[in-house]
C-alpha cells in the first residue's frame, strides 16, 4: 500500500514514520507518485491535501471538520449541543461572563497575538477588543468560555482513534486536560498538563457525540483526534476541536511507532481489529527551561537537557517557528514533554523530578 503524506517530507517525524511504515507493507511515497491514499498528519495541509485526494479519485476525510465554524455547524446537524459563540466582528456586543478568543481554523494552542486562546471576562472585554484589533476577523471567533473561577482553569477532555473503511470506530482512553488561563507576558503561551487515564469509560457521554459525527458524516478510513470542554455542573461536554491523522508527537515520540503502525494498519483494512490499542497511563506537561536554551539547536538541546528516566521524552519541537513566534522576553520558556507509564501518579512524579533538575538562571 502506498501513502501520500501531505507535509515536509524532511522533518524528523516525517522519515520516523517512513521507517516504521515500510516493514508492514506500507510505503509513504513522494509527489507525483501513484499513491492509495493521503495520510493526514500535518493539519495545516489538509484542505490541500483533501483537494489532491478528489484529484486522484481516492478517498480523503473531510477537511471542513478542521474549521470550528463549520465543525459546529455539523454538531448541530447531527443533533449535538455546542457552546455558545459569536464572529470576532460582533465582540463589542458580547455579553458572555467569560469568553476565548479562537482561530477558526489553526493547529495548536499557541498564537503571536496574546487575546488568541486567553479567556477574558466580561470586565475584560475593552482589553479584548484592543488586542484584536489587527486581527483578520474572519479568521477568528469568539465562544463562550466554561471556566472554574477558583482555579482559572477549563477542563478538557481529548479521545483518539481510528475509524476503518466499514465505518467501524476504535477508541484509545480519554486523555483530560486543564488548560489554565494565562497571565504571564508571554500569555499566548498555554500551559497545560495532559493526563490519558487508563480508562474506557465514556466520560460525559463523549464518545457517544463523536460516533454519531463520524457515523453521520459517513467518516471512514482515518485516524482522528476530538476534544471537548467539560461543562461538569450540567454533566456534558461539548466538541469544540478536531484533527484528522495520527498524533505524531505522542505515537512516535512518547509511545514507539508501532502503535502508529497498527493504527493505520487498521484505519486502511489491513487488519481486523486494533491490536495495540494505547491503554497506558500517559502524562504530558509543560517544562520551563531558560530562554538562553531557546537558541539551541535540536541535537543541542537534547543533549544538554536528557532526562535521567528514558520514557520521560521531548514530545514537540523546543520552539515552533512556523508561527513566527517572538523570542521569549522573560527568562523562561516552556517544551512540551511526555511519558508514558503505568500510572498517571507514577509520570507525574518523573515529570516533576525532570523539571526539578532544570536550572531557570
Amino acid at each position: 500500500m502506498k501513502l501520500r503524506l501531505h507535509g515536509q517530507e524532511t522533518a524528523p517525524n516525517y522519515v520516523k514514520l517512513k521507517a516504521a511504515l515500510r516493514p508492514a507493507g506500507m510505503d509513504l511515497v513522494n509527489a507525483g507518485e501513484h499513491f492509495d491514499f493521503i495520510l493526514p498528519v500535518f493539519d495545516r495541509g489538509t484542505y490541500d491535501a483533501s483537494e489532491l485526494a478528489a484529484a486522484a479519485g481516492t478517498y480523503f476525510p473531510d477537511p471542513d471538520f478542521l474549521d470550528k465554524t463549520l465543525l459546529e455547524q455539523k454538531c448541530i446537524a447531527a443533533g449535538i449541543p455546542t457552546l455558545p459563540s459569536m464572529p470576532l466582528a460582533d465582540l463589542a456586543t458580547c455579553t458572555y461572563d467569560t469568553f476565548i478568543i479562537k482561530p477558526t481554523y489553526w493547529s495548536g494552542s499557541k498564537h503571536p497575538n496574546p487575546a488568541v486562546y486567553t479567556i477574558f471576562t466580561k470586565a475584560e472585554l475593552g482589553t479584548a477588543l484592543a488586542q484584536t484589533a489587527t486581527l483578520q476577523a474572519d479568521n477568528f471567533f469568539v465562544q463562550k468560555a466554561l471556566i472554574d473561577t477558583a482555579t482559572q482553569e477549563t477542563y478538557l477532555l481529548f479521545v483518539d482513534g481510528t475509524v476503518n473503511g466499514a465505518g467501524v470506530i476504535h477508541f484509545n482512553s480519554i486523555a483530560e486536560k486543564w488548560m489554565l488561563n494565562p497571565d504571564t507576558p508571554n500569555g499566548h503561551i498555554t500551559h497545560k498538563t495532559g493526563i490519558r487515564r487508563v480508562s474506557s469509560e465514556d466520560m460525559f457521554g463523549f464518545k457517544e457525540k463523536v460516533t454519531r459525527l463520524l457515523t453521520t458524516n459517513n467518516i471512514r478510513n482515518t485516524p482522528f483526534k476530538a476534544q471537548v470542554i467539560v461543562d461538569v455542573p450540567f454533566n456534558t461536554c461539548y466538541i469544540n476541536d478536531w484533527s484528522w491523522g495520527i498524533m505524531p508527537y505522542t505515537h512516535l515520540n512518547v509511545l514507539d511507532p508501532s502503535y502508529v503502525v497498527d493504527h493505520l494498519c487498521f484505519a486502511y483494512d489491513v487488519i481486523p481489529s486494533v491490536t495495540k490499542p494505547i491503554d497506558k497511563a500517559i502524562v504530558m506537561h509543560h517544562i520551563k527551561f531558560p530562554v538562553a536554551a531557546y537558541d539551541y539547536s535540536e541535537v543541542q538541546f537534547d543533549m544538554v537537557f536528557k532526562p535521567a528516566h528514558a520514557d520521560v521524552r521531548r514530545a514537540e519541537p523546543i520552539k515552533q517557528d512556523y508561527l513566527n513566534m517572538p523570542r521569549p522576553e522573560q527568562a523562561y520558556f516552556f517544551v512540551l514533554f511526555g511519558v508514558a507509564c503505568e500510572s498517571v501518579e507514577e509520570g507525574t512524579r518523573l515529570l516533576a523530578e525532570f523539571q526539578s533538575s532544570i536550572p531557570i538562571q
